[in-house]
This record gives C-alpha cells, sequence and structure tokens, in this order.
C-alpha cells in the first residue's frame, strides 16, 4: 500500500476522473510545478468497455484548457504499443526520444507544444 500512497502523495500531481453519464470511466494524472510553463502527463486510462468514445481525446484537450500557462506538455509511452503512440499522435504530440526499458519493451517521450502561448 506504502507505493499507492507515494504515488498519490507526489507534489504538484494531479488527478482528474473522466465521467460520462455520472460513472467514472477513466483517469488522468498530470504533474505541473507552480509557475512552470511544461506539464507532464503521467497517466491517462480509459475503462475498456469506455474506449474508442471519444473520452481519452476529449479529457487531453480539457487538460490543456486547465493549464493555460502550460506551453509544452511531455509523456512517455510504450514504442511498441502503436495504438496508443497513434492516439497521442493524433492530439499532435511527437516522438522526441527512445530510451530502452527492458528487452523487447521500449519507452517512447512524445512533446506537444502549444500553439499561441
Amino acid at each position: 500500500m506504502d507505493y499507492f500512497q507515494s504515488r498519490f502523495a507526489r507534489p504538484n500531481c494531479s488527478y482528474y476522473k473522466i465521467i460520462e453519464e455520472e460513472h467514472t470511466v477513466g483517469l488522468v494524472r498530470t504533474t505541473v510545478a507552480e509557475d512552470t510553463e511544461q506539464g507532464w502527463l503521467g497517466l491517462i486510462g480509459i475503462d475498456p468497455d469506455h474506449r474508442g468514445k471519444g473520452h481519452g481525446h476529449k479529457a487531453m484537450l480539457e487538460l490543456e484548457s486547465l493549464y493555460p500557462t502550460v506551453k509544452r506538455w511531455v509523456l512517455c509511452t510504450v514504442l511498441q504499443e502503436p495504438r496508443l503512440v497513434a492516439f497521442y499522435e493524433s492530439l499532435g504530440y511527437k516522438a522526441i526520444k527512445t530510451e530502452p526499458e527492458q528487452e523487447g519493451m521500449d519507452m517512447v517521450y512524445m512533446e506537444k507544444w502549444i500553439s499561441g502561448k
């Protein structure tokens, strides 16, 4: 339990529920320090029964509007999960580096610059 408590107690970390018809269908975790122009997307998860309905896309756009001072969003995801990479690319994220995590699994770091900021 300490592991989970430490994850929720991180400084500058915020969690948002994604709601559809009064039911939680997903979760987003961000880390944005005060007075910073960069945000980190730590997690976005959608209930498998609710995937493909646009919840993740809508949540990501809403997230950007919640942090008007953030000019650059950064995240990492598994390179070998083409569905995830394509999802982030559809939102304007671009790969900036790749690092091996374990055999057969690489993490791709992606960024998105918010225009007009």
